[in-house]
């Protein structure tokens, strides 16, 4: 993501060093214009002279002209490319938002998932804790239980003994 943002940063500065390097040109060529247009006003030479000199500017203000028109193609081509390196700049903050927003989301999810899993132990551990004390609650019955089965054939077995003494 990074490399793409470099990149797109450099394509950026690429174009507007052009741009900047384009209207220069184009500034320079307008000055030669305006300079040669004053020339000719103020030649005052003979009439074919000054005819051809004229057809000579007019032949240079027309190859300028060109040049110009060459120059806003390419003005505007890399406007063009401008705004479409920008729209991608844009886009990549977007995507980048994006992935940072999954990345948050993800994060608490897990912190929940994380939360959950620590309540679930928590709940496994005090019912294994129930569990073993209703075993040791259970142990203590049957010895209780058994103790008294105990206790009850022998107070069976006396008062047998008893009953057969006394017959």
């Amino acid at each position: 993501m990074q490399l793409q943002w470099d990149n797109l940063n450099q394509d950026k500065s690429k174009v507007d060093s052009k741009l900047k390097e384009t209207l220069e040109e184009y500034s320079a060529y307008r000055q030669e214009t305006r300079m040669i247009q004053k020339e000719r006003d103020s030649l005052r030479v003979s009439d074919f002279e000054k005819q051809h000199d004229i057809d000579q500017f007019i032949a240079k203000i027309r190859q300028v002209e060109k040049e110009n028109k060459k120059f806003d193609r390419e003005n505007k081509a890399l406007e063009l490319e401008k705004k479409r390196l920008s729209e991608q700049k844009l886009n990549a903050v977007n995507e980048k938002q994006v992935a940072k927003n999954a990345v948050s989301a993800l994060t608490r999810e897990i912190e929940w998932l994380r939360k959950q899993t620590e309540s679930e132990e928590a709940n496994i551990m005090s019912l294994v804790r129930d569990r073993n004390m209703m075993k040791k609650s259970l142990y203590n019955v049957e010895e209780v239980n058994n103790k008294n089965r105990d206790e009850l054939k022998n107070k069976d077995q006396v008062i047998t003994r008893l009953q057969q003494n006394n017959r």
